[in-house]
């Protein structure tokens, strides 16, 4: 596959720093496509956009999201990346109650882990949060349907 995470620079594990509106990214159209953003100079690095938009309410992967995540799950099993760990990050628009899209967020993130892990990625390499609306895409309308969405985050490496 020849993919490749690029740590993040002050990044904590276990939690993402919301994209800044000077972070530029290369739109990536069409399903199984990964997008890694590119490096401005405060942007983040190792954040990967998979792609996968969410229905509204829902959190059930679609056929297309699933061949997205059984390229993902080749990716994780490369030797490369195999000491790789990752945040599956959820995210909602914002229509709909703050308490209603963090749970629908993280029910995402959880249904991403649950479909790498019946692939064959260990569960113990994926962590996942629901960050609910408060990451909007930057330049999109909060109630877009684009910031129904699920990104990958590069969060450090499992000891042996």
């Amino acid at each position: 596959m020849g993919y490749d995470f690029i740590p993040q620079g002050d990044m904590a594990p276990g939690g993402a720093k919301p994209q800044t509106a000077s972070s530029s990214s290369k739109p990536v159209t069409g399903h199984r496509r990964m997008a890694v953003t590119e490096p401005g100079p405060s942007a983040q690095r190792g954040l990967v956009d998979l792609q996968m938009t969410f229905p509204n309410a829902s959190w059930t992967l679609t056929e297309s999201d699933k061949k997205t995540a059984n390229t993902l799950t080749q990716v994780l099993m490369e030797p490369e990346n195999a000491s790789k760990v990752v945040e599956i990050g959820g995210h909602t628009n914002s229509v709909g109650g703050e308490a209603y899209n963090q749970d629908l967020s993280q029910k995402r993130a959880d249904a991403v882990k649950a479909y790498l892990v019946a692939n064959g990625v260990p569960g113990d390499r994926l962590k996942t949060v629901g960050y609910g609306s408060t990451q909007p895409i930057p330049g999109t309308d909060p109630a877009s349907g684009e910031n129904r969405r699920v990104m990958l985050t590069l969060v450090g490496t499992k000891q042996p």
